[in-house]
């Protein structure tokens, strides 16, 4: 159906539905098989040749203007239909298509007709991302404060937007574009004509600009320039300008900002500067005076003024892609000595570090005229995204070295084996020099430059050299008895003999590392350099190396093949992680995902210990890198070997009928066959595959909890650490009936409407997997978790419910280590879920998921009296106000985390304590804790395990409190590994452990006033009882069942055989202080409504007096 307007634009055309079908010969059509080529859904020909251009906006032009319904159509059949509305009218010059949430979802199509300008390319560097521009790009949105309405502004065509807009259009708001404004009185003397001969031109080189195309029907040559040089002159960051004439229709605009290049550390200080583009320009300007601002400050310096300035100082370096960091300093000897803020492109080299232990020099450290060493006078290093620049105290120095190049003799050095270093913190006579990479971008030649010096000092018998972004590290260390160097990493000694220069391969393979899989071939890995407080450690990575082939096509949702590879495998980048739900389409995840990454830490001892630990990592929604769990700071600190795994998750990893087809149960056997790769590879890592443990988190915690009882699992690990998930979890198994229902639930999404289960199974492998994500995502969105794939009893790996194996005393004997985080809770992890569902403009499935969780808290059967025993007790009673609504969620939140991680946890503990002789330890991060600005891909406990506080990608994210406490964590972790006790003294790392001493961590052990755990948060602290109340609640209905087939969820010893408690739940007994309480509560026993008077104190059944009324 077609209607007239759309958001106030009465010229706009409203479709709800849109199809659009492919033409192809032959009239059988079912004998017929069409296949379209991936990479052809958007055609560009027709009767008119079309070309997608990397414009996002068209100033105007837009004479039409098409709305669709995004519910009703796709975004392949509106560019279709634009694309023949276009060919079949000559006044069409082109078209533009927007995807957005405006009304529900829509895709707008605008044809064009001789547009004025196009802006926003995908390469802008406010559109990629680098900076700010005064322009507008991504929403669009304009605010018009008189009549209180947003403007959103399509191509010249103007639509008026309600309040209930999306709020990422808010967060965009920008003023509006200024259309080909023209100034003809443009003062021409902030610009100078550019000399393109003075231009280095470097097409490799990816320079930031902003782009513009300037039609000619519109503008003369002479227009075209002007209007180019006048918005150089708005943009700040702006400062050169060319305006290149290429095109029978329009003129390009190309805005840069400074790039000049001013020497290199062997070239003469003072000479001319040179800008770098990646074209020769046409007719360039730039403008003047922008190298240096001076901020005159006279007879002394005012702190309050230095310090504002300081603020303008950084933010204009913040602004500018090109700029690498600020020198904020003050010249001793300019007249008034004046403060200046110097912007810099590159670093050079910096010497004379203050900070450092020692006061032996190789480089001249007289004082200098220019004064850094007052705060916040000093040079200052941008860093890298999210994060505060970081000070500086080196003395930057562009200067050029006095040996040249070329005059070193290469057999006057010899490169020093590692194994025969000594890391000793203790060492004091050193110098440390700082090369920026962007004058030193060959290694050779920075490591000869480094040498010559010491050849000329002739005190200099030492050297190391540490390649990391974006600077080299050099450190030289005079002659000590046993050649003893600071960092322990590949260093360049000198023979008493002969002095002198490692060949240049030889330096750089030192750093790489290779391993020889039997059967396969070569694995080709790298080694990083992991920096914990002060101590540097070397750590090799082994990353995306396969233990299956690639679950795809025919081998989708079948169990893991042996992997099939041979020669040499370059495991020195991640390989995508495995699909989820609520991921986007990027290259950061793939169906071909089996894959691991080891963590060997450098001088480990044979038979080493390993943690192999299973997580999927879930990467920023529309990032392309494959994000990485990374296990080296883990590694370096308890001298272990990490191995962590991706295996299938959802319904790829779990998707049954229940039949031969499809059994399930994929995803778990994912688990064992990387176990079982372990067993038979590790060594060859330094590994002891008989000091394993296996670790997860989350849901991926509640699959892993399952090898304890599965046969397959048997001898393959020894100890086990669970964060944030338990085999007691009522979501750990699904019914082999709840299976089906799903698989014919993702199976009517997909269009696969066949009963045979061989014909349904070849149907859900020929979806394409991107589109089988989205299906099993929209489904889960308005399901609860006891509605989500997992694994279900196959008689296999699975061969009966855990609860009945773990009463049969069917498990596997090994030390535990379990617990839980405060934020981790069913709603957070399903925020991915819920951010997919609401770019597809599918808002509403947010209530239906909560009113799925709420349900939850009935059991497998939605129990209305547990329900409402439940509502009652965490008072969620629903208020229709915001305030309302957020005081529910996190009500719900608190009650299915009891419900389905932190309880089951506690029981799984008590179990396990009570019947093995094992040892248990139980962990919890309480909320205070939790409250941190880190983003929590993760939880935070996870976060602390592994060291990522002390990652250069998040370090700033936390304080050092919380990096200590990750590093006693990680302690811990790596003891139980080591030991099956968090409290075995290791020698794990030459870190100065003095001040991070480690309180004792008490055992698990069940006790009246409630069983003990360790509270992770800054004091360490043993605590009894937690959430006692809580999971009291969760135990008391003795007919509840879980997914499994359980009775009740009783804490253990408490649990009488007839399912019945001897003793009153303590969420009923109040706080002590009162002598009688009444208290109604829906208890879900035999149909009955209880109303319970309980007198204090309560010491046994006949303190308390119960009176029934039926209902």
């Amino acid at each position: 159906s077609q209607t007239k307007g759309f958001l106030g634009n009465a010229g706009a055309d409203m479709f709800q539905n849109l199809s659009c079908s492919l033409k192809v010969n032959g009239a059988d059509r079912q004998n017929v098989t069409v296949i379209r080529k991936k990479g052809h859904e958007f055609t560009t020909k027709a009767q008119k040749t079309f070309e997608r251009l990397s414009f996002r906006k068209a100033s105007s032009g837009v004479y039409r203007t098409m709305v669709f319904a995004a519910e009703g159509t796709t975004l392949t059949d509106v560019h279709r239909f634009c694309q023949d509305e276009c060919t079949q009218n000559t006044c069409c010059d082109g078209f533009i298509l927007n995807q957005n949430v405006l009304s529900g979802g829509t895709i707008m199509c605008g044809l064009l007709s001789y547009p004025d300008m196009l802006l926003c390319s995908e390469a802008d560097w406010d559109v990629s991302g680098l900076a700010k521009a005064n322009r507008i790009c991504g929403a669009g949105v304009t605010y018009n404060k008189l009549q209180k309405q947003f403007i959103f502004n399509f191509g010249g065509q103007d639509f008026t937007i309600s309040k209930d807009i999306s709020l990422d259009y808010y967060r965009n708001i920008k003023g509006p574009f200024p259309r080909h404004r023209l100034n003809l009185f443009l003062d021409l003397k902030t610009f100078v004509a550019l000399d393109s001969s003075a231009v280095v031109v470097d097409s490799e080189r990816d320079i930031p600009s902003l782009q513009y195309w300037i039609f000619k029907h519109q503008f003369s040559a002479q227009e075209a320039q002007l209007w180019c040089l006048k918005h150089c002159e708005e943009e700040e960051l702006c400062h050169l300008a060319d305006v290149r004439d290429e095109s029978s229709v329009y003129f390009t605009c190309a805005l840069y900002p400074d790039t000049q290049v001013c020497g290199a550390y062997d070239k003469p200080l003072r000479q001319a500067c040179s800008p770098v583009l990646p074209q020769q320009p046409h007719t360039a300007h730039t403008k003047k005076g922008e190298s240096l601002t001076p901020f005159p400050q006279r007879k002394g310096v005012c702190l309050l003024c230095v310090c504002t300035r300081f603020r303008e100082c950084e933010r204009r370096c913040d602004e500018d892609p090109c700029c690498r960091g600020i020198g904020y300093v003050r010249d001793t000897q300019s007249p008034g000595s004046d403060v200046l803020c110097l912007t810099l492109n590159s670093f050079g080299i910096q010497t004379c570090g203050e900070g450092e232990r020692t006061t032996w020099r190789v480089q001249d450290c007289t004082p200098s005229r220019v004064e850094t060493g007052v705060y916040p006078l000093g040079w200052y290093e941008k860093p890298g995204v999210c994060k505060r620049p970081r000070i500086s105290r080196y003395r930057v120095t562009p200067k050029r070295h006095p040996i040249p190049y070329g005059l070193l003799v290469k057999s006057s050095w010899r490169l020093l084996d590692v194994s025969s270093t000594l890391v000793d913190p203790s060492v004091s006579t050193f110098d440390i020099i700082h090369i920026s990479k962007d004058i030193a971008e060959d290694l050779d030649r920075t490591r000869d430059w480094c040498l010559s010096g010491e050849k000329q000092l002739h005190r200099v018998p030492e050297s190391s050299l540490t390649v990391n972004v974006p600077q080299l590290r050099t450190t030289h260390v005079p002659w000590q008895e046993g050649c003893k160097p600071l960092l322990g990493l590949s260093c360049l000694c000198p023979s008493l003999v002969s002095p002198v220069c490692a060949p240049p391969r030889s330096l750089l393979s030192a750093a790489l590392t290779s391993v020889f899989i039997p059967a396969h071939g070569t694995l080709q890995g790298s080694s990083v350099t992991t920096l914990l407080e002060s101590d540097r450690k070397t750590v090799r990575q082994f990353l995306g190396v396969p233990y299956a082939r690639p679950p795809i096509r025919a081998l989708r949702f079948v169990p893991p093949q042996p992997a099939e590879w041979s020669g040499t495998w370059n495991a020195t980048v991640t390989r995508p992680s495995c699909l989820q739900p609520g991921a986007v389409e990027s290259s950061a995840s793939s169906e071909d995902c089996l894959y691991l990454n080891i963590f060997i830490p450098s001088g480990i001892v044979r038979s080493a210990a390993v943690l192999v630990f299973f997580h999927n990592p879930s990467g920023a929604a529309g990032d392309d890198t494959a994000s990485l769990l990374d296990g080296s700071y883990l590694a370096a600190v308890g001298n272990i070997v990490v191995v962590t795994v991706n295996t299938r998750v959802a319904a790829f990893g779990f998707l049954s009928t229940g039949s031969t087809a499809l059994p399930g149960n994929a995803g778990f056997q994912d688990q064992v066959a990387a176990l079982k790769w372990v067993q038979e590879n590790i060594e060859a890592f330094g590994g002891d595959p008989r000091l394993v443990t296996v670790g997860a988190e989350r849901s991926g915690a509640d699959v892993a909890s399952l090898h304890l009882t599965s046969p397959s699992s048997r001898g393959l690990f020894d100890r086990m650490l669970l964060m944030g998930g338990s085999v007691f979890s009522p979501a750990s198994v699904l019914s082999v009936s709840k299976a089906q229902g799903q698989a014919e639930a993702l199976a009517r999404e997909l269009g696969c409407s066949s009963s045979d289960p061989e014909q349904l199974g070849s149907c859900l492998r020929a979806a394409p997997a991107q589109d089988l994500n989205a299906a099993q995502t929209k489904l889960l969105s308005v399901s609860g978790p006891l509605q989500a794939w997992g694994p279900v009893v196959d008689g296999v790996s699975v061969q009966g419910k855990p609860s009945m194996a773990l009463m049969n005393a069917g498990f596997h004997r090994a030390d535990l280590l379990l617990g839980s985080s405060a934020e981790d809770g069913l709603i957070s992890r399903a925020k991915r879920i819920k951010n997919f569902e609401e770019l597809q403009g599918r808002a509403d499935s947010k209530t239906a998921f909560y009113e799925a969780l709420s349900n939850s808290l009935g059991g497998d059967d939605a129990n209305a009296f547990v329900k409402a025993a439940a509502t009652w007790f965490y008072s969620m009673q629903h208020s229709p106000s915001p305030a309302g609504y957020n005081l529910f969620s996190q009500a719900l939140n608190s009650a299915t985390r009891d419900l389905f991680i932190v309880c089951p946890t506690i029981k799984m503990a008590n179990f396990w304590a009570a019947n093995t002789r094992s040892n248990v330890f139980m962990y919890y991060l309480p909320e205070d804790t939790a409250q941190t600005s880190a983003d929590l891909s993760v939880p935070l406990d996870v976060h602390y395990a592994f060291g990522l506080p002390h990652s250069p990608l998040t370090y700033d994210l936390f304080t050092n409190t919380e990096r200590r406490l990750s590093l006693q964590m990680m302690t811990y972790m790596a003891n139980f590994i080591k030991s099956g006790n968090p409290n075995q003294a290791h020698s794990v790392s030459r870190v100065a452990f003095s001040e991070a001493a480690l309180p004792l961590w008490h055992a698990f052990q069940s006790h009246p006033e409630g069983d003990s755990y360790m509270e992770v948060e800054p004091g360490l602290s043993n605590h009894r009882g937690l959430r006692r109340a809580q999971c009291s609640f969760w135990s008391w209905p003795p007919g509840q069942t879980d997914q499994s087939g359980q009775k009740g969820l009783g804490q253990g010893s408490d649990q009488e055989p007839d399912g019945h408690s001897d003793r009153v739940p303590e969420f009923l007994c109040g706080d002590g202080r009162t002598r009688k309480t009444t208290i109604s509560v829906a208890i879900h026993q035999s149909g009955l409504y209880g109303r319970v008077a309980i007198r204090k104190p309560l010491l046994s059944k006949r303190h308390m007096t119960t009176s029934w009324e039926f209902s």
